[in-house]
């Protein structure tokens, strides 16, 4: 698997986890409990172009398979290369 397909995999099962966690946790959680601050830090970096694991699971299965690819952060010039 591609790092960046690997990447996005690992903050889609961080999500899920804290998710997990925040909800076990009832109402102890208050905004500024220290497990409210890392699920809005875990929901923020997921939603980070570079951490969709749908767009990066795609992207890798396309180049997986010699096809082209419509990444647009593949793309020479891109500003993140």
């Amino acid at each position: 698997m591609g790092y960046r397909a690997a990447g996005a995999l690992a903050a889609m099962l961080c999500c899920r986890a804290i998710d997990l966690v925040f909800t076990a946790s009832g109402s102890r959680v208050y905004d500024e409990h220290s497990l409210s601050h890392a699920f809005r830090d875990v929901h923020t970096g997921r939603t980070h172009i570079t951490q969709n694991w749908e767009f990066n699971a795609i992207t890798y299965g396309l180049i997986a398979l010699r096809l082209e690819s419509d990444n647009p952060l593949l793309k020479v010039g891109s500003p993140i290369l």
